[in-house]
């Protein structure tokens, strides 16, 4: 069920091929946006709910059902970005980097599944390489439907923003990315360095609120802990963070590029997706 479709008002269909597409979907969303890279603008967010949510089994028949009847998603975009989350993932050091040993390396602290592939980003600011598992049909599916295609995986987008805000700023960033359901991203940046990435998968809330202030009070119970995904101010989790003391706040899209859809949508929903136009 589609809950969310805003053009801004400098949307056009005839300069389609220079705008890019990125998509976000899991199991139980699929968003997308359009961006004018030209003049570096968002001219269209759309966000649908899966009713029921997706199974693994069920996810691309429900992905290429919206597909099909969106027609904003079969144009010819000049780009194509697509963020699968992914909670197998492993940082490798750019020295270390070798495609012949990319398995033997990853199913150290992973358990790559029949059918999953590895695929992988590479963060020249850090001079490393996220790598991450992704099945197989998927990769296929995309890559037909959209020739011109780029995977990330979900910690790319928001470790490379925060990597560029804290070159200038001596600030002690830690970021909460809510995924799904009880997965979620904790970052911690400062300087230009990664000091701490990992992704938990929560069996509740309680665990998700006691993961994130392990991680806060490591670092530093008073820095700002910016937030992300899918969260809001009437989640047991924000209402919780707050009464705990936490400094939180929700994070903002970049200042230089223009998101004009007034108060119909919270951009930090959407924030790790929009983070892909940078």
């Amino acid at each position: 069920m589609k809950t969310l479709s805003l053009f801004d008002k400098t949307f056009s269909l005839s300069k389609i091929t220079a705008y890019s597409l990125s998509l976000q979907i899991d199991y139980y969303n699929f968003s997308y946006t359009i961006i004018d890279n030209l003049r570096k603008r968002f001219v269209a967010i759309v966000n649908y709910n899966f009713e029921p949510p997706a199974s693994r089994y069920t996810f691309l028949n429900m992905v290429d059902e919206i597909i099909n009847k969106d027609t904003y998603l079969q144009k010819p975009y000049k780009e194509v970005n697509f963020i699968y989350p992914s909670n197998k993932f492993m940082l490798m050091p750019e020295k270390y980097f070798e495609r012949q040993k990319l398995k033997f390396y990853f199913e150290i602290d992973n358990i790559l599944e029949q059918g999953e592939e590895i695929l992988f980003n590479c963060i020249p600011e850090l001079k490393a390489y996220l790598l991450f598992a992704i099945p197989s049909d998927i990769t296929n599916y995309f890559v037909n439907k959209f020739p011109i295609i780029n995977f990330y995986q979900q910690g790319i987008p928001v470790i490379k923003n925060y990597l560029s805000l804290s070159q200038t700023l001596d600030k002690l960033y830690i970021i909460v990315n809510f995924i799904k359901k009880f997965l979620l991203d904790i970052i911690v940046i400062k300087r230009g360095k990664l000091l701490f990435y990992n992704i938990f998968n929560c069996q509740g809330e309680n665990q998700a609120i006691y993961d994130i202030v392990r991680v806060v009070k490591e670092y530093d119970l008073k820095a700002q802990v910016n937030l992300l995904g899918s969260i809001d101010k009437k989640s047991k989790i924000y209402r919780d963070l707050y009464n705990l003391g936490l400094n939180i706040s929700f994070a903002h899209t970049q200042p230089q590029y223009i998101f004009e859809f007034g108060d119909n949508v919270e951009a930090h929903n959407f924030a790790s997706l929009l983070y892909l136009s940078d």
